[in-house]
């Protein structure tokens, strides 16, 4: 009907009848409950009073790549000279939970426009444009406002010895400087440049016992070399492209300057303006029960710890190769057929 259609919409939404669905809003958890090494329930605060919800068969954390090591190691699991540091008693020292922390990196190319017709921007047009397409969407549900504004894109090597694409780049109808929130007048439209298979690694760790207080997140971008060195002949490529003759009539100043043949000057350029690409995942990583550092079996099962899955992007050993949804929505419905028939 017009409109991307979201995981609630798809799962949460349809089934808010059925009488084993309970949907608990503005709700924060604090930590997990246990019984020796058995999950057994959930504590959470709503409306400014701390409740608890026991469980009788299995706990499924699923709240994300930063927010699911932070509550179990505020639970008591995690790297335990942490835990310790932090005034909290081990259940179990499991020390993968926030680390292998990972995330694409992302680059922007962004042009002023000449012709405004087919971009999206702040001008009497643009608004005006806007407001039309608005209520054709109301009316319709189709026209500019069903737009994902990420108009086409291409996957492709950074050099022909790469076997498989290691970059890839969207061409957005709009400035879309600082992922939108630095608004600019005028009209204009960007290229959007992400790093494949990045090899730089972080970690999330706590800064407080309590998880209404932000976790520390370092992803440490660039700390492998090969990301800032391919990251940098990827933006040369994408540079070639956008300064081609198709874009000579719309092309306008950059707004960000890339010097295309001064590697030292892009490197400089990402270094201060490069970004995350939201897609972090890998915290409480999927692995064999000879590795260190993985923290859930193949059935998403907490290891050492009885009635704890985790459901959610932390489990992924690695950041898949471009957006993480697909893959997140896939561990989700894996995980609910390995729940009804366990192995």
């Amino acid at each position: 009907d017009g409109e991307r259609h979201s995981v609630a919409a798809a799962f949460i939404h349809p089934n808010l009848d059925r009488p084993n669905l309970d949907v608990r809003t503005g709700a924060h958890i604090l930590k997990v409950r246990f019984d020796q090494r058995r999950a057994v329930g959930v504590d959470y605060e709503q409306g400014g009073r701390t409740q608890t919800v026991r469980a009788r068969r299995e706990v499924v954390m699923s709240a994300g790549a930063f927010g699911t090591p932070q509550i179990l190691m505020a639970s008591g699991l995690g790297p335990g000279a942490h835990l310790q540091e932090m005034g909290i008693r081990p259940v179990l020292d499991v020390a993968g939970i926030g680390q292998n922390l990972q995330d694409h990196i992302s680059a922007l190319l962004i042009y002023r426009a000449k012709i405004n017709d087919h971009t999206v921007g702040i001008s009497p047009t643009g608004v005006a444009r806007l407001l039309k397409a608005m209520w054709t969407w109301r009316r319709h549900r189709s026209g500019l406002m069903t737009s994902c504004a990420a108009e086409s894109g291409v996957y492709y090597r950074t050099s022909p010895d790469v076997e498989v694409s290691d970059m890839e780049m969207e061409l957005i109808v709009g400035i879309g400087d600082d992922h939108g929130r630095k608004l600019h007048l005028g009209h204009g439209y960007s290229a959007h440049l992400l790093l494949a298979r990045p090899k730089s690694v972080g970690e999330v760790r706590l800064a407080s016992a309590d998880t209404r207080v932000d976790p520390l997140i370092d992803p440490r971008y660039f700390s492998h070399p090969y990301d800032m060195e391919t990251l940098i002949k990827g933006t040369q490529i994408a540079l070639d492209i956008m300064n081609s003759r198709p874009f000579d009539p719309y092309r306008g100043e950059m707004l960000i300057h890339y010097d295309r043949n001064d590697p030292r000057q892009i490197e400089r350029t990402l270094r201060e303006h490069a970004d995350t690409e939201y897609h972090a995942c890998g915290t409480c990583k999927m692995g064999p029960d000879d590795d260190p550092m993985a923290v859930v079996d193949a059935q998403l099962r907490v290891r050492g710890i009885d009635g704890l899955r985790i459901a959610d992007a932390s489990v992924m050993p690695c950041v898949t190769s471009n957006n993480t949804n697909a893959a997140v929505i896939m561990i989700g419905e894996k995980a609910a057929d390995m729940i009804r028939n366990p192995a």
